[in-house]
């Protein structure tokens, strides 16, 4: 037995839609209009006129008269005066600063008590970070000792060179 079913199916109609598209354009129209406009001509006549007016000029004469005027030259005369002066020569005195710190060690000690003989036995322990701290300290000490070092020449040659100018201006 064969039933008839209808089914439906979507069926795609094209259909051109035209879409007027309308573009306006100006148009340029020219009208000429014609005014009359008035021609003026001038004739322009230029009348002098003169005034004559007096101008006076001054005559200089000049004359000679003399006058007697003292005047005095200042010429120096170079005088030598030596002052004693008093230099001061300062030598630095060198104080080292000693940072004395006590380092604790961990021992341990055993003590064998016999009637006959006394043993002792001493064992130090490792202490790596106490260890690193040392050359730390020591790493530190010694650049600072050359820095002291390079400062105390700086100083002299600046002293030296301090005292050559005074000696120098002096004469």
């Amino acid at each position: 037995m064969l039933i008839d079913v209808e089914v439906p199916v979507e069926k795609i109609i094209e259909k051109p839609v035209y879409v007027e598209r309308i573009v306006e354009v100006p148009k340029i129209v020219e009208n000429v209009i014609e005014v009359p406009v008035e021609k003026i001509v001038e004739n322009i006549i230029e009348v002098e006129k003169v005034v004559e007016k007096p101008v006076y000029i001054d005559a200089v004469v000049e004359k000679e008269v003399e006058i007697i005027v003292v005047k005095e030259i200042e010429v120096p005369v170079e005088k030598v005066v030596e002052v004693e002066v008093e230099v001061v020569i300062e030598k630095p005195v060198y104080k080292e600063v000693i940072i004395e710190e006590e380092v604790i060690v961990n021992t341990e000690t055993d003590v064998c008590t016999t009637q006959v003989e006394v043993h002792e036995d001493n064992v130090e322990h490792e202490d790596n970070e106490l260890r690193e701290e040392i050359t730390v300290r020591k790493q530190e000490l010694d650049s600072q000792q050359a820095e002291n070092k390079e400062l105390r020449l700086r100083f002299e040659m600046l002293q030296k060179s301090f005292l050559s100018v005074e000696i120098n201006s002096l004469q």
